[in-house]
């Protein structure tokens, strides 16, 4: 089955469970941090309703999965090693969750588990369901979410004002000042990698808010700190991420969206493997815009779409 479901709608935390009915789960996320957190949460859920089934994840270095486990978050890499040593036998059902962010293991995963006797559901919130479902034979259910409406605003008008490695800490300050004025809640930032995570840190560090980073190398205090949904009054908080807060996560009280519209990303070049610094996808920028609309309504400060905007052209292209 191919799931096409808005932000928001469950699919990353329901489905696992509901498929849980039919046996056990694995449930595959592209990143370590969205692995570690669903499984907390999924777990607290089931703790809640008195559920007797079990959830862990096994990442890279780390995994609580056991023989009692029925809900298993994992990355692709840990999924593909499994699925080489006894090709997946202990599992009813695989689902593939965020394919939209397509690599070479996530599309190798797929491939290969057409010919296993599994129950297969692959899902995104931005996917091109019915090529996919050409491809895999499968049915397509769509569905939508409970998002909040989020506005946009273009904050790059000529294309010397878009963002880039000398000009993207400058860029992010403007709007994050704009944000504290206009918007009320916490500020998510999406930035590229730890060196622009760290420069924005400094240049921000003079605010009346707190600022915190959030990337795959944060301990798990610090992210626990961050997706804290407790209802205490605290200081604002402006949370400077990768593209680790893209999907899967809900980061709670974020009113205002910052995107950079930039990411890094490996490339091949010259027979060599490179970490080059490019624009998003369409379907990145939507899925960061989201943010903006998972607890309340929003806004999303885009520093690379004016151009775009200023030209009447799709929002959705601002970051092709």
């Amino acid at each position: 089955m191919v799931v096409e479901a808005a932000t928001g709608s469950g699919k990353s935390t329901r489905l696992p469970l509901w498929a849980a009915n039919l046996g056990k789960v694995l449930v595959v996320q592209p990143r370590r941090i969205a692995c570690e957190a669903l499984s907390t949460y999924v777990a607290e859920q089931l703790s809640l309703s008195g559920s007797p089934h079990k959830v862990g994840y096994s990442i890279r270095f780390h995994s609580s999965v056991n023989e009692n486990t029925d809900i298993a978050f994992v990355t692709p890499g840990i999924a593909l090693r499994w699925l080489a040593e006894n090709k997946l036998a202990d599992y009813a059902v695989l689902i593939i969750d965020e394919f939209h962010e397509r690599r070479w293991d996530s599309d190798l995963l797929l491939a290969l588990a057409k010919s296993l006797p599994l129950k297969v559901v692959v899902t995104s919130a931005t996917l091109q369901g019915n090529k996919l479902s050409e491809y895999l034979a499968a049915k397509v259910l769509k569905t939508t979410g409970r998002e909040f409406p989020v506005s946009v605003s273009y904050e790059a008008r000529e294309s010397h004002h878009l963002p880039d490695s000398r000009r993207v800490t400058e860029s992010v300050k403007q709007a994050v000042e704009k944000a504290l004025l206009k918007d009320e809640g916490d500020i998510l930032v999406f930035l590229p990698g730890r060196a622009e995570i760290q420069a924005c840190q400094a240049s921000l560090s003079g605010l009346e808010a707190e600022v915190l980073p959030l990337h795959a190398s944060i301990s798990a205090q610090e992210r626990k700190t961050i997706l804290d949904n407790s209802s205490e009054q605290r200081i604002r908080r402006i949370i400077l991420a990768t593209n680790v807060a893209e999907t899967s996560l809900t980061i709670p009280r974020i009113t205002s969206v910052i995107d950079s519209g930039l990411e890094r990303r490996t490339k091949q070049r010259a027979g060599r493997t490179v970490l080059s610094l490019e624009r998003v996808s369409r379907a990145s920028a939507e899925q960061r815009r989201g943010r903006a609309g998972r607890v309340c309504a929003g806004h999303c400060y885009r520093l690379s779409g004016g151009v775009c905007a200023a030209r009447k052209c799709n929002a959705a292209t601002i970051a092709a």
